[in-house]
């Protein structure tokens, strides 16, 4: 068994490997993906931003995990670093395609894990 302050420090520290890996991947200079799906860079966003917004969900920066709190303010947090996330692909030399059809992705990963989240919070009784 392990205490909840191990298991806090562990959420945040998966949560910062995560976030450290998605930038580098988002802004690896020219990457292409090949599949057959057509456009399966929108499909990356939306689940890469719905696992981001999971794990700061969980790490819970801002309070209990599924406190109004934390989903409040991770959800603020999340609505800035997307667009930042998005935009700054287009800084010269990375050779990315900034796109809002990829910003939209990223918005709607966010909003699948924050509704994840209000469904849980909800069958888990959390009230404050």
């Amino acid at each position: 068994m392990t205490s909840p302050a191990l298991r806090l420090r562990l959420a945040r520290f998966c949560f910062g490997g995560y976030a450290g890996f998605l930038f580098a991947l988002t802004h690896w200079p020219h990457l292409r993906i090949s599949s057959p799906i057509e456009r399966p860079d929108l499909y990356i966003h939306l689940t890469a931003f719905c696992i981001w917004t999971c794990c700061a969900v969980i790490a819970g920066p801002f309070g209990p995990p599924l406190s109004a709190r934390n989903l409040k303010r991770v959800a603020l947090l999340a609505a800035v670093y997307a667009p930042f996330d998005e935009f700054s692909q287009g800084i010269p030399g990375v050779g990315r395609t900034v796109g809002l059809d990829d910003l939209a992705a990223n918005s709607l990963g966010i909003v699948l894990a924050l509704s994840i989240c209000l469904i849980l919070r909800k069958w888990r009784g959390v009230v404050e």
